[in-house]
């Protein structure tokens, strides 16, 4: 086992978290978790070909998440497949606010859900919570419907594209907390993208020329599904923070805020209906 993972740790050696990323390869072909991994001395050769597979294509800049098909959300293993965005750890800000809501009617529109994954990391943490996660993406809403299969008294799956006007009407009024992480990549953003971000999908990165079409759409088009004094929360690229607090002034919203991730940038406007 010990020359095994050397050998891998080898091909590995350029990322940042190579022993991590290691260790997760072996798990995931052995089907054990990290604690057992300490104990295990021998690996089948039939074993070391599959993750040697894997290593390489890793070292090819290919996202550790698409190879492996699944990827911790919020201490939640969630289903992914490589033609569905990979969740991020700054997403969480979304799932923390929303686990604030102490209403026991509590009702959340999760728009452009993706992998389902805010969605269900809210569903397990609220268990009385209602929650609609709307998806135009089919591969997306194939991969949202695996997550969710264990929610399904709490969360209630639905295709459809979030910047078509009709579709708010079937939720007027309904919910007190609507949460989305859009595509929020513009023109310049698109063409200077770091290798493993140009592996997620276009549809899920892209928000226009300006990146701002999502933000502007939803403020006008969904506002009418949030009761009195509900709230919308985006999350935000850094740079953004002026104008979708702009764009949220100009539909009425009041208590705007943006919150900074642990890193210091922007990453979440929240703001609440008059």
């Amino acid at each position: 086992m010990k020359i095994a993972k050397a050998k891998i740790k080898q091909i590995l050696i350029e990322q940042p978290n190579c022993n991590f990323e290691v260790n997760l390869i072996f798990c995931h072909i052995l089907k054990i978790s990290q604690a057992q991994l300490i104990l295990e001395s021998e690996i089948s050769s039939e074993n070391f070909k599959k993750i040697l597979k894997i290593a390489k294509k890793r070292s090819n800049g290919r996202p550790l998440q698409h190879l492996l098909s699944s990827w911790q959300f919020y201490n939640i293993n969630l289903k992914l497949s490589s033609k569905v965005f990979i969740p991020r750890p700054e997403t969480e800000m979304l799932v923390d606010f929303a686990l604030q809501f102490k209403n026991k009617n509590l009702k959340i529109l999760d728009l452009c859900t993706g992998s389902g994954c805010i969605s269900v990391a809210i569903a397990k943490n609220n268990p009385l919570a209602k929650i609609k996660a709307v998806e135009f993406s089919k591969y997306a809403f194939k991969c949202a419907k695996k997550n969710i299969k264990h929610f399904k008294k709490q969360i209630q799956l639905i295709r459809g594209n979030v910047l078509n006007r009709n579709l708010p009407a079937n939720f007027q009024n309904w919910a007190n907390l609507i949460v989305c992480n859009p595509p929020y990549l513009n023109q310049a953003d698109f063409a200077n993208l770091q290798q493993e971000v140009k592996f997620d999908p276009k549809m899920a990165l892209f928000g226009g020329g300006d990146g701002l079409i999502f933000y502007k759409k939803v403020c006008e088009l969904w506002k009418k599904t949030i009761k009195n004094f509900g709230w919308l929360a985006f999350e935000i690229g850094c740079s953004q923070k002026n104008e979708i607090e702009l764009i949220f002034k100009h539909n009425g919203f009041i208590n705007i805020k943006t919150l900074t991730d642990l890193s210091g940038n922007n990453r979440l406007t929240i703001a609440q209906k008059a």
